[in-house]
């Protein structure tokens, strides 16, 4: 890959950090429950550990996209409907 599009990933990736990281310190301060994948797989009625491979685009989904969700119980239940989708 080209230096310029190596450059071009990883200030992606940076930027990508720093939103993430905001939206988790945005959400302590509003009283948003905590992300827990472990808590998300039972709210989801999964097996311990299915969407462990996929905790970190979650997080960023549960912080970052879906900052107006408060729980992880709203969280769980938006994934279950797109799931039917």
């Amino acid at each position: 890959m080209s230096d310029f599009a190596n450059e071009l990933f990883r200030r992606k990736a940076e930027q990508a950090a720093r939103e993430l990281a905001d939206a988790e310190r945005d959400a302590i301060a509003v009283g948003k429950e905590p992300f827990d994948v472990a808590r998300l797989d039972t709210l989801l009625g999964e097996p311990p550990g299915t969407s462990a491979d996929k905790a970190h685009d979650l997080r960023e989904s549960y912080y970052v996209v879906h900052r107006q969700m408060r729980t992880l119980a709203e969280f769980a239940a938006h994934l279950k409907q797109i799931a039917n989708w």
